[in-house]
């Protein structure tokens, strides 16, 4: 019996421990356990064994592909990423959106062929429990009164759960706003770090900073946020000029907001087209980003903050077979990660029956995994190669596995001891 080439081994200086990316099981051996990296079974007890054996630690490759590359016979739920427009107040210094110069507004006829195409897919397919509705832009709130209608026309037309995700700056976030989702269940998404960093990095077009509109905005909507239906998630744009801040803003920012709120970090990206650079390497920031999940989560060592659940194939929104991105002027993208560069066909061809992988053929182009991705331990904690990733299809995780396990064993282990 050999352990599961899917298996991790990590070789401590006091045990090794066995993580199965398949099932998240870990298991921590005395070293006698291993001679040359290798378990010797011999030494393992019958109760020891049982218990690998039940937890799949020597699954066969066969079977556990079989697992991976299961799809659901019928879809629980469907995607919509929306970019309402392409045009924005803010003139981000890191924006991905820097080399684009359209400034197109959704249509109210666009919303209505969207709506449109997810009754059809609805009527499709019944299993249909939940509708995530992405609204991206630009700033989505500059089209404010197409929000509204979309949020109407859901309500009285759409009898399924619906779950918005509000990607906006903040500047626009109003009462009247609020008053939209009302009733509705929406994360708002914005972007914030401490004053003199984001004034610099997020200002207005005319270059006035933006940070005390925001956090005016956000303050008084603090009884917006103190219902059960309304998230705030602030994301924290990590670089090398801000990196060391982050615990001062985690400070500053709970005192300025006296409710629940979640920080999202994220490391800032280079664009050829821009000028700022950010000088922050990704192996840095993956350290960083393994401390400070540490430092600040509420419980790092509970089994609901664990962060390496394992995945199948299908469970990318890009190669699921009826989400879509929609663009302003109705053309269509894979996913959110989809570039203005690369939209192509329009949400009437789906209306009119156009299979998605029709329009992106691509999708095709990296089903099922090839021999590397079934070679490779990873693959479960992966999710397989991504049209998306590019280049860089093995840069799937923001931190370093091995030693994010030997933190959370060591971790656990003297929490419940305590």
């Amino acid at each position: 019996m050999t352990l599961s080439h899917f298996v991790h081994t990590i070789h401590t200086d006091h045990s090794v421990i066995l993580f199965n990316t398949i099932n998240s099981s870990i298991v921590e051996l005395s070293p006698h356990y291993f001679h040359n990296g290798l378990l010797q079974i011999e030494q393992c007890t019958k109760e020891e064994i049982d218990y690998l054996v039940n937890e799949e630690f020597f699954i066969e490759t066969k079977q556990a592909m079989e697992r991976f590359l299961n799809k659901e016979s019928e879809p629980e739920w469907l995607d919509i990423i929306i970019s309402m427009t392409e045009n924005c107040n803010l003139h981000c210094q890191y924006c991905y959106e820097n080399n684009f110069s359209s400034q197109s507004v959704i249509s109210f006829d666009t919303i209505d062929q969207i709506l449109e195409y997810i009754r059809l897919v609805i009527d499709q397919h019944p299993s249909i429990q939940k509708i995530n509705i992405d609204l991206i832009g630009g700033e989505p709130l500059l089209a404010s009164k197409q929000i509204a209608h979309l949020v109407r026309q859901f309500k009285d037309n759409i009898n399924k759960s619906v779950q918005y995700c509000l990607e906006t700056n903040g500047t626009l976030f109003t009462k009247n706003v609020q008053r939209i989702f009302e009733d509705e269940s929406v994360v708002v998404h914005v972007t914030l770090s401490l004053p003199s960093d984001h004034d610099k990095m997020r200002p207005y077009w005319n270059g006035l900073g933006t940070f005390e509109t925001i956090i005016s905005n956000l303050k008084n909507a603090r009884h917006f946020f103190e219902t059960d239906k309304h998230t705030l998630a602030i994301r924290y744009n990590v670089h090398m000029e801000n990196v060391n801040q982050h615990d001062e803003f985690e400070e500053f920012i709970q005192k300025e907001l006296p409710f629940k709120f979640i920080i999202d970090d994220a490391i800032v990206i280079n664009y050829d087209y821009n000028t700022f650079k950010n000088t922050l390497s990704y192996d840095k920031y993956n350290k960083w980003n393994l401390e400070q999940h540490f430092r600040s989560a509420p419980s790092p060592y509970s089994d609901e903050s664990f962060l390496l659940l394992p995945t199948q194939y299908m469970c990318c929104q890009g190669y699921s077979p009826y989400s879509i991105k929609v663009f302003s002027d109705g053309s269509l993208g894979i996913c959110n990660a989809w570039m203005y560069g690369q939209r192509r066909g329009h949400i009437r061809d789906l209306i009119n029956g156009v299979d998605k992988s029709t329009v992106f053929p691509e999708i095709k182009k990296v089903y099922p995994p090839d021999s590397d991705c079934i070679k490779c331990k990873n693959l479960f904690l992966c999710g397989g190669k991504r049209i998306c990733r590019g280049d860089n299809q093995c840069d799937f995780i923001d931190f370093p596995i091995d030693d994010y396990l030997i933190k959370y064993v060591e971790g656990r282990q003297k929490n419940e001891h305590r």
